[in-house]
């Protein structure tokens, strides 16, 4: 039960980062662009950020080795979800009238850098603990 609590908070924390990173570019690109550029990077980093949020929530709804085939079956199924709502949500994104489809994919490809970029921090973050 204890592992799986560190899973959890890794997963929160990649969540995070995912976030951290949209915030932290936002006002640099409405800074040296304009707010409309901001807008579209904020709309793609929500269409990375939201279906991963669905994720976490569906992978970590279930503990425990009793409940592993449900686990596996939640993981898929949320997987699934995940695609579809993120290709629904670009969708949504690049119909906004007002967004720039460049800053939408720029935020999303930020995002997902910053998804990946989790880990790496982590595993700096738990050697320094040690």
């Amino acid at each position: 039960m204890m592992h799986s609590k560190f899973r959890h908070r890794d997963a929160l924390w990649a969540l995070m980062t995912q976030a951290l990173v949209i915030l932290i570019c936002l006002p640099l690109v409405w800074f040296f662009w304009q707010i409309q550029a901001a807008g579209s990077l904020l709309l793609g980093g929500l269409v990375c950020l939201l279906p991963n949020v669905y994720l976490y929530r569906k992978a970590f709804s279930h503990f425990g080795a009793r409940q592993a085939k449900q686990i596996l079956k939640d993981l898929f199924l949320g997987e699934a979800v995940k695609l579809l709502l993120t290709a629904i949500l670009f969708v949504g994104a690049l119909l906004v009238t007002w967004a720039l489809p460049l800053w939408i994919f720029i935020g999303f490809i930020l995002a997902q850098v910053g998804f990946w970029l989790a880990p790496i921090y982590l595993g700096v973050r738990k050697t320094l603990i040690k």
